[in-house]
């Protein structure tokens, strides 16, 4: 029951990434991505990443990368739209 909620949970993926920021040492996590993989079947990635649109998140500047509304601004689909 467990292995079926997990795969109902992972169906729509296609792989296994553990990102590269230099944030952290992901040679600790390389085997168990590799097994979650295995097991799924899913293909295995490292993938190169950077931390710079989270430290825009909490520093700013708010640019075009983020939609920001006003307190009480209905979010729609369109604010995303490029």
């Amino acid at each position: 029951m467990i292995h079926w909620v997990a795969r109902e949970t992972i169906k729509n993926y296609t792989r296994v990434a553990l990102i590269k920021t230099g944030a952290y040492d992901p040679l600790p996590y390389e085997g168990f991505a590799r097994k979650t993989a295995d097991v799924f079947g899913l293909k295995y990635e490292v993938l190169p990443g950077s931390l710079a649109l989270l430290k825009k998140l909490l520093h700013g500047p708010w640019d075009k990368d983020f939609v920001v509304a006003e307190p009480g601004t209905e979010i729609t689909r369109e604010m995303f739209i490029l």
